[in-house]
């Protein structure tokens, strides 16, 4: 679907399909207007914890759903007659990436929305009107619409995001809070419709535009945390103590092993940030009396943990830091689980970088590690990153 030319074929062919939705309903005008209303709600953009791009389309899909009764044939009408003129619009205001986040995500989250939407609506014998039936129903099929992003977000777009796809879909699966705020606000125009006319659009959007910057605010902090870990993991390569890019290749690594192991997206969180600073105590080494005495690997992890512990919301990421420095077990001991999972799988990364870079190939690398999980690095997480390797073809199985 990266193919431009192959995209504007299916688009036709959906556009197509709305025609004849449209025909068949035999209420074109109405299919015309909520396509119309699909096409702006494209251009506006919805923020979303996970990063990726979003829209107002639920909450459009979900309104017109209401008014409509459920008629199928409108809702998929409408879709149809939106998706070409909203992907020219979104390429022109907001480029190539949210392209590829909401299409052909849109389309097949709609189908999914109508489908749920309709059956419900025969299931329970209510019609457009508010009351318990209809906002159950609602509920459904925005969870339908939330579920089913997630899991196309992941497999269509994890190709172009780094990690594999069971971390893209648990993040995506993050967006409750945006999915949330939208059905909710559906609900309350549902509830007020009746009573208030059109005259309920606003007052249902004043709740989402609360909770829309709200979700704007997560969205720039949780952007600008990444960015300072980006940026102070780099500290030690401008100072020349580490190879360039070797936190962020480690970062990268590490994660991928995490994914490997099945560790939680809270957990990965942690390896991450880890991973990133491990070395940021290096900076002490400008220090003519430090760097002439030697020091140890768990010297630097010290360092770099009591100058990350200066920042109390990073106190879980200098944890795993100062311990990643620790060996993964000593001498009389049968398991390291002293040592958190999180700092073994950044340790066993770090040693991985700094060995290719200093000049072995991938299987000496390996070969490395092997010989020190006997006691400085987990034999686990080793063949952890074993298996990425091989998956990612550096290696022979």
């Amino acid at each position: 679907m990266r193919d431009t030319p192959t995209r504007a074929l299916v688009l036709a062919g959906v556009a197509a399909a709305g025609i004849g939705f449209a025909v068949a309903s035999g209420e074109p005008r109405l299919v015309v207007v909520t396509a119309a209303l699909l096409v702006i709600a494209h251009l506006v953009p919805v923020p979303h914890p996970s990063g990726r791009a979003g829209s107002l389309a639920p909450a459009v899909i979900a309104g017109a759903a209401i008014v409509t009764a459920g008629s199928a044939l409108v809702l998929l009408g409408a879709v149809g007659l939106a998706m070409a003129p909203a992907w020219v619009g979104v390429a022109i205001q907001r480029g190539r990436r949210d392209l590829d986040d909401l299409f052909p995500s849109t389309s097949i989250c709609a189908v999914v929305f109508v489908a749920v939407y309709a059956a419900g609506s025969l299931a329970v014998h209510t019609g457009a009107g508010p009351g318990v039936g209809v906002l159950v129903v609602l509920a459904a099929a925005g969870a339908a619409w939330y579920a089913t992003a997630a899991a196309v977000w992941a497999l269509l777009t994890s190709a172009s995001r780094s990690g594999a796809r069971r971390l893209v879909l648990l993040e995506a699966l993050h967006d409750w809070p945006t999915f949330t705020a939208l059905v909710a606000s559906t609900a309350l125009f549902t509830l007020t419709v009746g009573e208030l006319g059109w005259w309920s659009v606003p007052l249902a959007g004043l709740p989402y535009a609360f909770s829309h910057v709200a979700l704007h605010l997560v969205q720039v902090t949780r952007r600008t945390y990444d960015q300072t870990l980006v940026a102070l993991g780099r500290i030690p390569e401008a100072a020349g103590h580490n190879d360039p890019g070797h936190a962020a290749r480690t970062a990268e690594l590490a994660i991928a092993v995490g994914d490997e192991m099945r560790l939680s997206p809270w957990m990965l969180r942690r390896i991450e940030g880890a991973a990133q600073l491990h070395d940021i105590g290096r900076v002490v080494l400008a220090n003519p009396a430090v760097s002439s005495t030697g020091y140890s690997r768990s010297d630097v992890a010290g360092w770099s943990a009591a100058i990350i512990g200066e920042a109390p919301h990073l106190a879980q990421v200098a944890e795993v830091v100062v311990a990643q420095g620790m060996p993964y077990r000593r001498h009389g001991e049968h398991s390291g689980t002293r040592v958190p999972v999180e700092a073994r799988v950044v340790a066993v990364a770090a040693r991985y970088d700094a060995t290719i870079t200093s000049g072995a190939k991938p299987v000496e690398a390996l070969e490395v590690l092997h010989r020190e999980s006997v006691y400085d690095y987990d034999p686990e997480v080793v063949a952890a990153l074993r298996r990425v390797l091989v998956d990612r073809g550096v290696v022979p199985a």
